[in-house]
């Protein structure tokens, strides 16, 4: 199977089925790749394979003799946490999907019987990810940091008892017991989802947001409070953090505009982490930070990306340094690709997830414009809203104004 548009990639794939049949159509599947397949038809076999091979891609079913398919993948991510992990099923829950997915166990789902396009596709974008997050530049730049941000202990220990599935209550306390976090994640929840009010608690906040856009937003803030900042560094910390509101909140609006639908769920919180590696660069690359933004003030309509690719900073931006770190930390996909996708969505998306991350850029872009927007009165969408329903932008826009104007400091 070629694709002319996605240049060859190579890589070791395993596929883990108990079904001998079902194996050797996987391995037809990908016979013309460059790809080199493994095939195993236990979690025993599995374990042997991943323990002597180097493993990119595991695609697993999630029904096999002896062993629940997803306790598997979580027995994976332990041992082998660079292994992407992907669900291939005819018989999952569309919950328990929705959940591995959330939680970073998985980082795609394919249902049987599979669409062989489809399939190569989702493959092919995987290790596109996967490259660009593995390059030589983007090692060199972490390992120039001397001391590599690592995750925060009130985000560690939420994580861990998420895994454990405890009930909300204990959820809570843990969050609770810190009061900078607290603090500002409610902030940041009232203000990037639409109808929550300000007296939220983190409870409330669990039922009506969800476990994984709140672990999200913790990261966010547990991560920005960990940094030692100066007084310049903490405006810039600032308007990063309303960047981020703004673009979480726009991209569900802009994608119920454009398609008449609800933002799936899986990605209703991805905006609130896609600029993380500017946080990153701020505490910890400070001064590639800041000549980012001396370049900004010597050229007035370059961006921060457009600023970095003219310093010759082109696949180590803060795109990239933001998704190396999300995938590290075992992040959702959706997470990683938000992060790593907000300024150019990849050619080889599928096409539901080209919609989603389109509205995951048109969203950066709009936080961006309303930051540069004049006191005067809004007329014309910009060209990047083409196609867009004015009336509707019109509303948005004025509510994005509004609440920007209202934020109190983070």
């Amino acid at each position: 199977m070629n694709d002319s548009a996605v240049e060859p990639l190579t890589g070791n794939i395993l596929f883990m089925d108990d079904e001998a049949n079902i194996l050797k159509s996987l391995q037809r599947e990908f016979v013309d790749t460059d790809y080199e397949i493994f095939l195993a038809q236990s979690a025993e076999d599995s374990m042997k394979v991943l323990g002597k091979e180097s493993i990119d891609i595991l695609v697993s079913d999630s029904k096999m003799p002896g062993i629940d398919g997803l306790e598997f993948l979580k027995l994976v991510r332990r041992q082998y946490p660079a292994t992407y992990r992907v669900i291939l099923s005819g018989s999952v829950e569309p919950h328990v999907v929705l959940k591995a997915l959330s939680s970073g166990l998985a980082s795609a789902y394919i249902p049987k019987p599979w669409e062989a396009d489809v399939f190569y596709k989702k493959i092919n974008h995987l290790f596109l990810t996967r490259r660009a997050l593995k390059n030589r530049e983007i090692f060199e730049i972490i390992n120039s940091i001397g001391d590599l941000p690592a995750l925060p202990a009130v985000y560690n220990e939420f994580a861990q008892a998420v895994e454990e599935e405890r009930p909300y209550d204990e959820l809570a306390l843990i969050i609770t017991r810190d009061v900078a976090s607290t603090t500002k994640l409610l902030h940041i929840a009232s203000s990037a989802y639409y109808n929550l009010d300000e007296n939220l608690s983190v409870k409330r906040a669990l039922t009506y947001i969800g476990i994984s856009a709140i672990k999200q937003i913790l990261l966010f803030t547990s991560l920005a409070g960990d940094i030692k900042l100066e007084s310049v560094q903490i405006e810039h910390l600032r308007n990063i953090s309303m960047h981020s509101v703004l673009v979480n909140y726009s991209m569900s609006e802009l994608y119920r505009i454009k398609f008449q639908k609800d933002l799936p769920e899986r990605y209703t919180s991805i905006g609130i982490t896609h600029d993380i590696g500017k946080i990153i660069m701020l505490g910890h690359l400070t001064n590639r930070y800041n000549a980012v933004i001396a370049y900004m003030k010597n050229h007035p309509d370059a961006d921060f990306y457009q600023s970095e690719l003219s310093l010759g900073f082109e696949g180590t931006t803060h795109a990239e340094i933001g998704a190396f770190f999300l995938d590290l930390w075992g992040l959702p996909g959706s997470s990683i690709e938000a992060c790593l996708y907000h300024h150019n969505t990849l050619k080889d998306h599928q096409k539901s997830d080209q919609d989603i991350f389109e509205a995951c850029r048109t969203a950066n872009l709009l936080s961006n414009y309303i930051v540069s927007l004049p006191d005067a009165a809004y007329e014309e969408p910009p060209p990047f809203l083409e196609g867009y329903n004015k009336d509707k932008i019109y509303n948005l826009i004025a509510h994005l104004r509004k609440k920007r104007e209202t934020q109190e400091e983070l």
